[in-house]
């Protein structure tokens, strides 16, 4: 390859880069606030209960206050959870089919405001680490209210959607997934260095550092995939071209940004969003819209659990990991799970050999099962470590299955689809953490706590079920289009031996 075709080549793939960066520096902060969290809470449970910062960083030696903390910090986790939830759920459900009608753009810079908000809070709470845990709840709702990780994950997911071909869409959904991991690989690589080494305080500085380069990523390299010029719509759907020429004037642009506000409260869009589910689809493809669904919601249910229990299991006794060492061990879970997104899938769609995405689905959703088997039995740390080679796969049914549904809603559905999906996900969160960080503590004596691992294994049955159900439905649609083909061709011919 000569130099010129190695530039043009590196030009053509930075040209498509659109918004993965956005997921990328969004999950980065994500990951470093949710776990910056769960161990903010986890010793500033313990500093003020017993106000000993001895028994505090080494409480694997202290059984009885270790048991406390853990079941204080589990609670707590809950709360904030709902706390983010609710809010979450209602400003993604209006913003997603709002986001159909006025772009995309908007819904990408509201989460990273809120936090932004959320950071400061988390900042002067680490700083003074005796204030009332509760405090916390208000970075958590303003969070929330700005649509969070559940609205900027429908809008790139969206923002794709609009940009890319249904062929193409599977490889730029699992490249784009894959920033997830990333994202999370870096943050949490480098998220227990920054505590172990310059505290709480400094880790939620670098996490509102993140969102601040989202928004400004967003509007100085991003445009909008959704055509402006259909706020017009909003204005008057009828309206004579003189009119449509006259918005361009100061005032009826004023008056567009004002019908642009109004339409997002509107509570259609809410009944859109739902009813984009429900439509009636030829060769059962709502069906399948409504078995995918399932899925994720099964896949981001045990997700969600396993983020919640899996740092209270491994500080836990007989393990016993610092900070740096749950960094290092999510840092290469991450990693591999990024290089299977990036590498291995697009290969996979490339080369086409044996390539179907529900065969993929179930391959993963299987070693996912196997990962989470090993981690309840695990009682060394290098069996914990042997885990992510058995996870490196677990992401790549969500990117899959994500696809599947763009591929089965039409263009103007896209945002109306994630948003429900983001809304479900992020009520997912709460009911994996009511469900697991309950069972949790409620089974610390079963496999020394890895009984709460072995139900997710068993609940990841469903997805894999269904996914076989929904082969059987693509098997028989395939035929059935070859079929009709087959018949389309022969008739042509005798038309043509007709003539």
């Amino acid at each position: 390859m000569d130099l010129d075709s190695f530039r043009r080549r590196i030009v053509n793939v930075l040209s498509s880069i659109t918004v993965e960066p956005v997921m990328f520096l969004f999950m980065l902060g994500s990951f470093l606030q949710y776990s910056s969290l769960q161990q903010l809470l986890y010793y500033k449970v313990c500093m003020i209960e017993y106000n000993d910062t001895v028994i505090c960083q080494n409480l694997s030696f202290y059984d009885t206050e270790e048991s406390y903390v853990q079941k204080q910090t589990s609670h707590w986790l809950i709360l904030i959870n709902i706390a983010l939830a609710f809010p979450t759920v209602v400003s993604s459900m209006f913003l997603g089919r709002w986001s159909d009608k006025v772009g995309r753009k908007m819904t990408m810079i509201t989460p990273p405001v809120g936090a932004i908000i959320n950071g400061l809070v988390l900042t002067f709470s680490s700083w003074f680490i005796y204030s009332p845990v509760a405090w916390l709840f208000l970075g958590t709702i303003c969070l929330g209210l700005s649509g969070a990780y559940a609205t900027l994950t429908f809008s790139v997911f969206s923002y794709l959607g609009d940009v890319t071909k249904k062929e193409a869409r599977t490889m730029r959904y699992s490249i784009l997934e894959a920033m997830t991991f990333l994202g999370s690989f870096l943050g949490l690589l480098t998220c227990g260095i920054v505590i172990d080494q310059l505290g709480f305080p400094a880790v939620f500085i670098y996490y509102i550092v993140c969102n601040i380069c989202v928004i400004i990523y967003v509007l100085i390299c991003i445009k909008d995939s959704v055509n402006l010029g259909r706020i017009k719509y909003l204005n008057n759907a009828t309206a004579s071209h003189d009119e449509i020429s006259d918005q361009r004037s100061e005032n009826d642009e004023e008056q567009s940004r004002t019908n642009v506000c109004q339409e997002l409260l509107k509570l259609d869009n809410v009944k859109e969003s739902l009813v984009v589910i429900g439509r009636k689809r030829p060769f059962e493809h709502r069906a399948q819209l409504i078995m995918l669904i399932i899925c994720l919601f099964v896949l981001q249910l045990v997700g969600s659990g396993e983020n919640d229990t899996f740092i209270l299991y491994v500080k836990k006794d007989p393990l016993a990991w610092s900070a740096t060492l749950i960094s290092y061990y999510s840092a290469v879970k991450n990693l591999l799970i990024s290089f299977v997104l990036l590498l291995c899938l697009p290969l996979l769609h490339a080369s086409r050999i044996g390539y179907q995405d529900t065969v993929l689905i179930i391959i993963g959703v299987v070693m996912r099962m196997g990962a989470y088997t090993l981690l309840a039995f695990s009682r060394t740390t290098w069996m914990v470590f042997l885990v992510p080679l058995l996870a490196s796969t677990s992401a790549v049914p969500a990117a899959t299955s994500r696809s599947m549904m763009s591929k089965i809603v039409d263009q103007n559905e896209q945002g109306s689809l994630f948003a429900f999906m983001a809304s479900l996900e992020t009520l997912t969160v709460s009911l994996a953490s009511a469900i697991f960080n309950a069972l949790y503590p409620a089974t610390l004596n079963i496999l020394e706590g890895g009984f709460v691992f072995i139900t997710m294994a068993i609940l990841l049955i469903i997805p894999v079920i269904l996914m076989c159900w929904i082969h059987e439905l693509k098997t028989m649609e395939a035929s059935y289009t070859k079929l009709i083909e087959g018949v389309n061709i022969v008739d042509e011919e005798v038309l043509e031996n007709d003539l």
